[in-house]
Order: structure tokens, then sequence, then C-alpha cells
């Protein structure tokens, strides 16, 4: 049926069957601004709209999507009084254009993707996570992405890069987790899986969070000029046994190094790496990048759950450097950094004698420290053998 001039013609409740008509053309043709008229439950394959024409709508109920044929259009309504996109596929539009809800009509409008994926548009997390594939993918963000729940990845192939269409840092935002914290997994089973931010901010959008933003138990996860603003997170990036963190000129509050995980370093970063506890012959280590050292102007600051474990290692916990100044250790620890013997990186000392026969001058007038013989400090020592500190004078002490 072709409608054209001054015609008018409403479709409603509408069957078409055993017809055949040519590629890219339609079973009605509007060749006339509000020739046709779409009502109620039609069961059509298709309508080819001239021009820069449209059509009407009124309260159509189809299940099926009408087809609408185009060509080539860049601007326009194609539907009027209609905005559900349910009830019609659109084929046609120039390339980077797309028909969308404006106002109260369907319109030819200019694209507007969140993101590419493998070079295709995409308009949210669930159609990014949708378009990804199990090899290799790069996501090109375009502007602000919201995460609405965590992202687990167990394909020991997967392989994506995300990072920013331009040269200023897009966000990824956290929405709102119903029952796990976790924002990005990397789980068991991924040995092979990699996955990679730059120039990426990460933003949390409402609340406490009190599980880590990043969970890596295999694979490798790398973070390059990347940024977080999680203040009440206890871990942002929690590296398991098995897993590896690269983290590259980035700024992360607390990376949470476990036994048999690895934190590879390289660049300029603002981090506090918590170095757990070793584990038999299980340890967590920091590896700084070659040739990277010189470029680190922030030391990298260093908690321990139990110094005493790491202190007790033959081994270094720390490689590819022998600068105790790219690292810094709490005031309080008892311990402090220094190479190893074969000069291949860094191991945890006691920073204090436990005997008397190394006492220095003895100075009445400084305050006492105390520290149990883990040399952490203790605030109000009882019952016990401990390190009595007073200036430069060191003794153990039995209470």
């Amino acid at each position: 049926m072709r409608s054209i001039s001054n015609s008018k013609v409403t479709l409603e409740n509408v069957t078409v069957e055993n017809c055949t008509v040519n590629e890219g053309c339609g079973e009605f043709f509007c060749g006339n601004n509000d020739a046709i008229t779409v009502k109620g439950d039609n069961n059509f394959k298709s309508i080819y709209i001239e021009k820069e024409l449209h059509i009407k709508a009124e309260n159509p109920t189809n299940a099926t999507p009408i087809t609408i044929y185009l060509k080539n259009r860049t601007s326009g309504n194609v539907v009027m009084g209609c905005t559900d996109l349910s009830k019609f596929n659109f084929v046609g539009c120039a390339e980077g254009y797309e028909v969308d809800a404006v106002g109260e009509n369907l319109a030819v409008q200019k694209a507007s993707y969140v993101a590419e994926v493998n070079s295709t548009g995409v308009k949210s997390w669930e159609a990014l996570l949708a378009a990804l594939t199990e090899t290799e993918n790069t996501v090109s963000l375009n502007e602000d992405l919201t995460i609405p729940s965590r992202w687990l990845i167990g394909t020991a192939n997967f392989n994506a890069t995300f990072k920013s269409a331009t040269d200023e840092p897009v966000d990824i935002i956290r929405g709102t987790f119903t029952n796990n914290n976790v924002l990005i997994e990397l789980q068991n089973g991924a040995n092979n899986a990699m996955l990679r931010f730059e120039n990426i901010n990460f933003v949390n959008e409402n609340g406490s969070v009190t599980g880590p933003l990043f969970n890596i138990s295999k694979g490798n996860m790398y973070f390059v000029n990347c940024s977080e603003q999680f203040a009440t997170t206890a871990q942002h990036i929690n590296i398991k046994g098995g897993g590896n963190a690269h983290i590259e000129d980035s700024q992360f509050r607390i990376v949470n190094v476990n036994a048999n995980a690895k934190l590879y370093l390289s660049g300029d970063n603002q981090i506090t790496a918590n170095i757990c506890a070793a584990s038999g012959s299980q340890y967590p280590q920091i590896i700084v990048e070659a040739a990277e050292a010189k470029a680190i102007t922030t030391p990298i600051a260093l908690t321990f759950d139990n110094a005493e474990s790491i202190a007790g290692l033959d081994r270094p916990f720390i490689t590819g450097t022998t600068d105790i100044n790219m690292f810094s250790l709490p005031d309080d620890l008892g311990y402090k950094l220094e190479p190893n013997a074969d000069k291949t990186g860094l191991i945890l000392k006691t920073k204090v004698q436990s005997g008397v026969e190394d006492v220095m001058v003895e100075d009445a007038d400084a305050p006492v420290e105390w520290f149990n013989l883990q040399g952490i400090r203790v605030a109000n020592p009882e019952n016990g053998i401990y390190i009595r500190r007073q200036g430069n004078k060191v003794e153990k002490v039995v209470l």
C-alpha cells in the first residue's frame, strides 16, 4: 500500500500475510507527512518512509517490532506521538546516527554512546558487557560510566583494555550494590585473564564501602594513570594468592598484598601497600619494574599485618631495587628496610637490639618508648618481656 499526496491512512489491528516486497522497501509506503498512523496491535513487518517524512503512532500495542526503513537519514522526526523504541526497528540511518526519543517523538539524531567496544557504540554498562568477547577487547570510554553491580570475571582467556577516548580521565562510578561491595573481581580459575585500565578515575556514588574495590585472585589487573575516590573502604585493591596487580603513575590509598600475591610498581605512584603475613614458603611480593625506579618521587608507604613473619624471611619481599628511600615505614614499627646480602632487593630487619650490650648514650630527659619482642610499639606494657627505649638507650625489661 502506498500513501502519497494528501491521503491519510490509519492502520489499526492490521495483519499482512503472504506478501513479498523488495529488500529495503516496506509493505506500506509513506510519501507524505502524517500519511500513515499506526494504532493498536498491528501484525505486519515494515513501513518505508520517504525522504525526511514521518508517520504517527497512537498507543501501539504490537508485540513484534515494525521495521521502519529510512534512507540515509541524519535528522528529523520519524514517529510522532510515541517514544517506545520497542515497538519499532529502525533501518537506514546514516552512519553515526540513530533513532531515539526526543520529547514526545522518535527522531533521528547523532548517536551518543558512553563507550565503544571493539569499535561498536554502547549506551550502558549492561550493553558494554554484552559486547565483550572472551578473547581480546578494547573499550574506549567517551563519558562517565556507572557500574550497577559487581563484575565477576572467571574466563581464563579474557583480555580487555579500558581507556579514556580523550586525554581527560573518565569516571567509572560504583552504583548501588545490594549484596556485594566488590566492584570488579578476577576470580579463581582466570589464570590468563587480563584487565587493564588507563586514564580512569574510580568514584563511589553513594554511601560507605566496606569491601575492596578490586579482588584479584588470579590473572593480571593493570592500572595506568588511574585514581580513586573511595574514602571509606578498607581495601581499594585486594591481591589474593596467585593474583597480580600492576600499578603505574596511579593513586590508590590501600593495596592489600596477601601471601603468594604480587604487586608490580612503575612510575610515580601514591599508594599505601599493606603487606600481609607470610605463610610457609608463600609470601607477599613487591616488584619494582626495571628502569622505572628513578621516576618514583613519592615514597610508597608500607604497613604490615604481621611484620615479624616478613622480617623472618631470608629472601627479599621487595625486588627490583635496593633503594630504601623509595619506601616509608610506620614510625612505631620497630623494623627497618635494608638490602639483602645479594643486593637483589630489600628485606625487613629488626630496628633495635634485644640486649643491653648495644646501649649508647643515655638521655634521661627523653620520652620512654616500649616495644614488644616483635618490634611493635606498646602503649601500656604489663606482665611480660619488653624492649624499653629512652633516647639512645635500649634495654630489655621484664615486667
